[in-house]
């Protein structure tokens, strides 16, 4: 199997617009990732990606409704964005080495690129959706396993906030980036890790 699709049998070919459909649509997220490094994510276009891909721009629009979804799919496709869960043993060292992952990567090109969509996510319901359920929850769910984990072995108190304790970790990593008021620093990561450990004692 290659990139998801199973390979033809019995030594079999696809068929051509099956090849040309799969090439083209790898050609459009290489485009958008190319085109974001290059120009920020305010100044590139659907028309943009479309030539720098070597497609009509309708080729675009049958696949995503917007830019913002495009680029959305072409970072959960780059292993910049990927998620590494710690396991150190302890609640202190998995969120320090969780959130200074986080901060390095959102301190980084990434983090124009996330102030970009998430603009989209207050004007766009839909995306919005497809923002906290592809980008936003399996982070959130790497923070919640690492908590679980921190209860089962004693800890924490089984009684712990979950979503209230996943909220302030990650409303102080939106807040920072989106206002950009204070850096998001990778040395705070000690900090922040310290305060949501009290939290869930609490």
């Amino acid at each position: 199997m290659t990139d998801g699709i199973p390979a033809p049998k019995d030594g079999a070919q696809q068929p051509e617009g099956r090849r040309r459909s799969e090439s083209s649509h790898r050609a459009i997220l290489d485009a958008a990732l190319e085109l974001l490094g290059e120009l920020g994510y305010r100044a590139i276009t659907i028309e943009g990606i479309a030539s720098r891909a070597g497609v009509g721009k309708q080729t675009i629009y049958r696949w995503w409704p917007s830019k913002a979804a495009v680029v959305l799919e072409a970072l959960l496709k780059n292993a910049a964005v990927s998620i590494v869960a710690p396991d150190s043993g302890s609640l202190r060292g998995d969120l320090e080495a969780y959130l200074d992952q986080a901060y390095q990567t959102m301190s980084g090109p990434l983090g124009p690129i996330l102030r970009g969509l998430t603009s989209e996510v207050l004007l766009d319901e839909d995306f919005k959706e497809e923002f906290l359920r592809l980008y936003e929850e399996p982070w959130r769910q790497t923070v919640a396993s690492i908590l679980r984990r921190a209860a089962a072995r004693g800890e924490i108190p089984g009684t712990y906030d979950e979503s209230l304790i996943l909220d302030m970790l990650f409303g102080f990593k939106w807040l920072r980036l989106i206002f950009g008021h204070a850096p998001l620093d990778p040395g705070l990561a000690p900090r922040v890790a310290a305060m949501a450990e009290a939290l869930a004692r609490s």
